[in-house]
């Protein structure tokens, strides 16, 4: 570890959300990982409990100059290094990293959001660069971007919504726009609490119905795109129903290995995993073809 770098809370194993998805080819996710290793060391930078708000600008800056590196630059962080590697090599602009920069560095100094626009201003710093830099590994075209960020966005506040209890106790930071909070008249206190009491799930629900409008916009784009060939919720029954419910209506068999499915929770059971129920999940068919492309977006 470099020792500009602060210690690592986590790896890529350790997330609640999967990195290199086995759906990509191994060449691909090797290179993510290499941009996962660098976002992750920025933003145990940022969420350190042990460094003030000037020592994380000061390291998040001397990240910045290290991936700006040019010959007069002696500053050297071996997971900038690797990124920028992989950047020249893929002729990938490095500006996807500097934006996520943007976005650690603004962790490091704002602990609220007042309303919806700024917390997707913050998104489109926070999630899109990693939709852009994956979509530019796989040398796709930037009319893609349109299609990849609302989707990156809806998976970033997902993501606020399943740790807003850790964020406010370990970091005091917010991500729910406070405007939300007052009009539901939401103390802050109640995140710090084991249950969901009934004014913020309010607020939680507001939350969910902006993300699905983006989320929507993501489906749609693919739509037009003609990349689906079927698609399922996985509200009642989950993947059990809409599995064989998909497979009756398109008259096929179908085979599913549920070790292959991403879950919240590593130690579900087969059983969990088929009858868990989510209406935000979706069941999309689509073929190896058509694949990276929708993948992309």
């Amino acid at each position: 570890m470099d020792s500009i770098e602060t210690t690592i809370t986590k790896n890529h194993k350790q997330e609640n959300f999967p990195v290199g998805s086995w759906l990509l080819s191994k060449k691909i996710r090797s290179k993510i990982l290499i941009f996962y290793k660098f976002a992750r060391a920025a933003d145990d930078i940022a969420d350190s409990a042990n460094l003030s708000s000037n020592e994380k600008i000061k390291r998040l800056n001397l990240f910045k100059k290290a991936i700006e590196s040019n010959k007069s630059n002696k500053i050297k962080i071996s997971k900038v290094e690797d990124l920028r590697k992989i950047c020249i090599k893929n002729k990938i602009k490095i500006n996807h990293a500097l934006n996520l920069l943007k976005a650690f560095k603004q962790d490091a100094i704002k602990k609220r959001y007042k309303n919806w626009s700024e917390l997707i201003r913050y998104c489109k710093y926070s999630a899109v660069p990693v939709g852009r830099f994956v979509i530019d590994l796989h040398k796709e075209k930037q009319k893609a971007y349109k299609y990849s960020d609302p989707l990156c966005i809806a998976l970033q506040i997902l993501n606020h919504l399943q740790d807003c209890k850790e964020d406010y106790e370990n970091l005091d930071r917010v991500y729910l726009p406070m405007q939300f909070l007052k009009k539901y008249n939401v103390k802050l206190s109640q995140l710090k609490k084991n249950v969901t009491e009934k004014n913020l799930r309010l607020v939680f629900n507001e939350i969910l119905k902006n993300t699905e409008k983006l989320i929507i916009e993501a489906i749609l784009e693919a739509r037009n795109e003609k990349l689906i060939h079927a698609m399922k919720d996985l509200g009642g029954g989950g993947l059990s129903c809409a599995v064989s419910e998909t497979a009756d209506a398109l008259d096929i068999g179908i085979e599913m290995d549920v070790d292959k499915v991403h879950t919240r929770e590593s130690d579900m059971s087969p059983d969990e995993i088929m009858v868990s129920e989510s209406q935000e999940r979706m069941l999309i068919i689509t073929d190896s073809v058509k694949l990276i492309k929708f993948q992309d977006i």
